[in-house]
C-alpha cells in the first residue's frame, strides 16, 4: 500500500518538524518586536530627559535675569551689599526702611546671616556666652546660642 502522492503518507515526524520551524520563525519575530518596543521606550525616556534639562536651563536663566533686574537700578542697595564697584571701599548708607519688598527681603537675609556669623565668631574668639533671637517681619524666629 504504498508510497503514493506523499500528502497522505506524511509521517508524524515530518509534521512536527514543520511546526517547529514555524514556531521558531514566530518566536524570532516576537523577539524583534520586543526589541523595537524597548528601543522606542528608551528613545521616549531620553527625549523626556532632554526636555527636562532644557526646561531646567531655561528656568535657571529666568531666575538669573530676574536677580539681575532686581539689582540693576538700585545704587543704594548695591552700595549696602558692596557691589558698587567703587575703588575706595564701602560707603555709609542712610539707615531707613527699604520700600521695595523683594529688596528688603534680600537685605534682611544677608544682614541676618552676617549677624548670626558675628555672634558665632564672638562666642568662639572671646569665649563668651552668646544668645541671639531675630524675628522677621512675618514673625519667623531665627536663633543662635553657643553650646557650653
Amino acid at each position: 500500500m504504498g508510497h503514493g502522492s506523499g500528502f497522505a503518507n506524511d509521517s508524524p515526524s515530518t509534521k512536527d518538524e514543520n511546526n517547529a520551524g514555524s514556531h521558531g520563525a514566530s518566536g524570532s519575530s516576537v523577539g524583534i518586536k520586543i526589541v523595537i518596543v524597548c528601543l522606542g521606550l528608551v528613545a521616549v525616556f531620553a527625549f523626556a530627559v532632554l526636555l527636562f534639562k532644557i526646561w531646567q536651563k531655561k528656568k535657571r536663566e529666568e531666575q538669573h535675569a530676574r536677580l539681575l533686574k532686581l539689582f540693576e537700578d538700585d545704587d543704594e542697595l548695591e552700595v549696602e551689599l558692596g557691589l558698587s564697584g567703587c575703588a575706595m571701599g564701602r560707603r555709609k548708607i542712610e539707615i531707613k526702611r527699604i520700600e521695595n519688598n523683594t529688596k528688603r527681603q534680600v537685605s534682611f537675609c544677608k544682614r541676618r546671616n552676617g549677624l548670626l556669623k558675628k555672634a558665632c565668631e564672638l562666642s568662639v574668639l572671646c569665649d563668651a556666652e552668646v544668645a541671639l533671637l531675630i524675628f522677621s517681619s512675618r514673625g519667623r524666629l531665627y536663633e543662635y546660642a553657643n553650646n557650653r
